[in-house]
């Protein structure tokens, strides 16, 4: 009784991946112990260790093609009435035709002259690849295959919903959603868009269990689950909401740096400044090194830092001198020396280092 209540409670996917294989309980210990194997052996559901792209370019999907290869077209004839498609498939020299995927020789009896888009694969499991990761179309179709259009969520038959609606009128239509799935019509533009176009993509979608925003995207169907409408609204809402706080909380961070970054820029050019200034006018002591040095200037370098006895006693010299000059007596040894043959006071007296005429 206990495998068979956990067996219930397992998605269709993990039921589907644990058939033929020997089980124990718990099983969820099981799934823990198969989805690390495929991590191992596949390298992972999600190629590359995560991606953001919901589908894989198909440009980009297939392996290197070899060195004695080359592209070649093909086309598919389908049978009578359909129209032939083009592709690009891989042959090496030996006329032998490679696996899209792989690259690896194809060896179904239809290889060399393919009817149906599989023949072009060496394998069943690289078509599947192949269109997993290149169709979202195909994707959703292997999930309705596994799960059957029932919500993951809420439980709701989204399948049987949309079965039940067609043969029905819009007033008998928006009743019956009334009625057995209350949660949708809840929510006015699903409720009306699926009573006036009663579709499968209008009651239930595809979802990635990982978001492809942190990676889960171009991946296979065990990275997939089945929601309706309204389920998947609240998924998406509560998604937005986060991306929209990592996105506000990154605006800050980067405005934080851009201002710590100016800040500094702001400070070094401040510093450039200062520093240059200096260098233009490094200190005081050419300044006084230029001055010239006048007896009793307030201007000459030696004034400058010339004390007050010092400004006196100049003072007392230079008024005693020209005392000496206003009464002819005889010279002042020491401070000015004049010529003896000199007949008029036209010729210059030398007074220390001052010219007077």
């Amino acid at each position: 009784m206990a495998f068979i209540d956990e067996w219930k409670k397992l998605r269709p996917i993990e039921k589907r991946k644990l058939t033929n294989k020997p089980l124990q309980l718990p099983l969820s210990c099981e799934l823990c112990y198969l989805n690390e194997s495929l991590n191992h052996d596949d390298g992972g559901l999600l190629r590359g260790g995560g991606s953001r792209r919901r589908k894989t370019p198909t440009a980009e999907i297939s392996h290197p093609l070899p060195s004695n290869a080359a592209w070649r077209k093909v086309n598919l004839y389908g049978g009578h009435g359909r129209k032939e498609k083009l592709y690009l498939q891989g042959w090496s020299d030996m006329d032998e035709p490679l696996c899209k995927l792989c690259q690896t020789p194809c060896k179904g009896n239809n290889a060399k002259v393919p009817q149906f888009f599989e023949d072009l694969f060496c394998s069943l499991d690289c078509f599947e690849e192949y269109r997993s990761r290149t169709s979202n179309r195909f994707l959703r179709e292997g999930l309705f295959q596994v799960e059957r259009g029932i919500c993951t969520n809420c439980q709701l038959d989204c399948h049987q919903l949309v079965n039940h609606l067609r043969p029905l009128s819009v007033e008998m239509r928006r009743a019956y959603i009334m009625k057995v799935a209350p949660i949708i019509a809840k929510r006015d533009k699903l409720l009306e868009k699926l009573v006036h176009d009663p579709a499968e993509g209008n009651a239930w979608h595809a979802d990635h269990i990982i978001p492809v925003y942190k990676g889960g995207g171009e991946c296979k169907l065990e990275n997939m689950r089945t929601l309706c409408v309204a389920c998947h609204a609240d998924v998406t809402t509560a998604q937005n909401a986060e991306r929209r706080i990592a996105r506000n909380k990154a605006k800050k961070q980067l405005k934080d740096t851009m201002t710590s970054l100016i800040n500094v820029v702001k400070q070094s050019a401040k510093t450039d400044l200062v520093q240059g200034c200096d260098s233009k006018f490094p200190s005081n002591d050419l300044d006084d090194d230029l001055l010239i040095e006048i007896p009793g200037s307030a201007y000459s370098g030696g004034g400058v830092n010339t004390t007050k006895e010092q400004n006196e006693e100049q003072e007392l010299l230079t008024k005693s001198s020209s005392e000496n000059i206003c009464s002819g007596s005889g010279e002042a040894p020491g401070l000015f020396t004049a010529t003896k043959d000199a007949k008029n006071w036209e010729t210059p007296v030398v007074l220390q280092d001052l010219h007077v005429w």
